[in-house]
């Protein structure tokens, strides 16, 4: 009777494990498929993403900040994105990027390179996200970056017939007749 609860008790571990194993594979996968993921410049869309590692551009500020310290020049990038245009609801999804980058050489001192970027996601007046980032890149040794960046992030609503309806948004004032 010890033996065949023991097996039992087996087997209800070996059920729990499993199950659990299969919510910690499965799970993360279909809550990343909720979103979106959207690269930031040319280079790194054209390689679906697979850009931290080799940035050398302006767009590194999105990714890596030690590739910052691979800047040579001054570098500028400007866009403006229209996202899903045709959504069957008339509203309006865009983005805005701008990113600056340059060298430090103070007096011909070489102090690494600095860039500044702002990212700007928005949807008709309702929702939007806004990053701005400062970053520091410098080369340490030969083939070694170091970087450092600093982000603000900010995320706003506003109300309208969808927002105005979910208690989420509620400002959070009550009334009473007490």
């Amino acid at each position: 009777e010890l033996l065949l609860l023991n097996k039992r008790a087996k087997m209800h571990v070996r059920k729990i494990l499993i199950s659990f194993l299969l919510v910690v594979i499965v799970l993360p996968g279909i809550l990343y498929a909720s979103f979106e993921d959207l690269e930031i410049g040319a280079r790194a869309t054209s390689i679906s993403g697979a850009f931290t590692a080799q940035g050398d551009d302006i767009s590194t500020v999105f990714y890596n900040p030690a590739g910052i310290g691979r800047l040579r020049r001054y570098e500028f990038m400007a866009s403006n994105e229209k996202l899903f245009s045709g959504l069957s609801d008339g509203s309006s999804l865009g983005r805005s990027i701008i990113a600056f980058g340059m060298q430090l050489n103070i007096r011909g001192v070489y102090w690494g390179n600095i860039a500044f970027a702002l990212d700007s996601l928005s949807l008709s007046g309702v929702y939007s996200e806004r990053r701005k980032s400062l970053g520091y890149g410098r080369l340490m040794k030969e083939n070694i970056w170091a970087g450092i960046i600093i982000k603000q992030f900010s995320i706003g609503y506003e109300s309208d017939n969808y927002t105005s309806l979910n208690p989420v948004f509620d400002v959070g004032t009550e009334a009473s007749a007490m």
